[in-house]
Parts: C-alpha cells; sequence; structure tokens
C-alpha cells in the first residue's frame, strides 16, 4: 500500500484491487455459465417431454380407430340375420312362446310366461344355398301412373282474393 500524500491515509496499491476482483469475475462467469447449463438441461427435458406427448397422442389416435374397429365387427355379428344363421347352424328353433326371468333386489326369482319344449323346422337361414338356382320371376307389369290435379279446399274464414279482400 501506498500513503497519500496530503490525507494520510493508505491506498491500496493496484494489484491488490485487481486480486479482490477476480473472484468476483470469476463468480459472475460460473453463474452465468451454470444458468446457461441449467436452461439448456431444461429446453432439453422439454423436448423430450414433447416428443413422448406426440408419441402417445399417436398411440393413443391408433388405439381409438382400433376400438372403433372392433366395435363395427361386433355390431356386425350382433345383427339380427346373423344371430339367426348362427343359431340355425346350431339346430336351434325359434319360440312362439317366450320365457322371461325377473329377478328382484333381494335375489328372488320370477319366472314371467309358461315355459313349454319348442319342437319345429329350424330357422331358414338368412342367406341363400349356393348351389340354388337363382329364382326368376317374370317381369312385373307396373300401370302408368296418371296424375290428378290438386283441388283446392276452401278454408272456413279465409278470404277467396289475395290481399284479403272479401
Amino acid at each position: 500500500m501506498r500513503a497519500d500524500a496530503g490525507s494520510g491515509r493508505r491506498r491500496p496499491a493496484r494489484a491488490d484491487v485487481r486480486a479482490r476482483r477476480v473472484p468476483f469475475a470469476v463468480l459472475v462467469v460460473g453463474l452465468l455459465v451454470a444458468g446457461l447449463w441449467a436452461l439448456l438441461a431444461l429446453n432439453t427435458a422439454a423436448a423430450a417431454a414433447e416428443v413422448q406427448t406426440r408419441q402417445l397422442t399417436s398411440d393413443n389416435a391408433n388405439r381409438r380407430d382400433e376400438v372403433q374397429q372392433l366395435q363395427i365387427d361386433i355390431n356386425a355379428k350382433q345383427a339380427p340375420g346373423v344371430l339367426a344363421g348362427e343359431a340355425a347352424k346350431l339346430g336351434m328353433v325359434p319360440d312362439t312362446n317366450p320365457v322371461f326371468l325377473s329377478i328382484h333386489a333381494d335375489g328372488s326369482v320370477v319366472v314371467l310366461g309358461t315355459p313349454t319344449p319348442v319342437s319345429g323346422p329350424a330357422i331358414p337361414s338368412a342367406t341363400p344355398p349356393a348351389t340354388a338356382p337363382p329364382a326368376t320371376a317374370p317381369p312385373a307389369t307396373v300401370p302408368p301412373a296418371t296424375t290428378v290435379p290438386p283441388v283446392a279446399t276452401p278454408i272456413p274464414g279465409a278470404s277467396p282474393l289475395p290481399g284479403g279482400v272479401r
């Protein structure tokens, strides 16, 4: 340190001032570098989350399409004609006197109707057999359509003339 000529105070040398400023500058630069690394890490994590979100959204759309197709398949297999054809293949016959079971909240069961054994021919197939020739019918003749002119019916209390004049 050197002494100031007029005041009696000693001023620090320039080397001492620089030596005290170096740790502060290193600290500031270190904080900046650490902040940039943290920003880079956060940005990378956000990008990875976005990629995963897009992948999951795409997978979800594919699953939704698959569920919709399976629902269409189920509905087609549950159609009345298809069920009747499958029942006929199994030798089932239609019941003209159906019986229903009513199950109450307490667990008791009541039979609605009178059960009777069913006998008779199987349900005719909904689709014609492949070996049967197609039935040919003579073309039907349709009489020409006749047009009848419309008849105006008066409305009670309405004016026959435009503008409401009677």
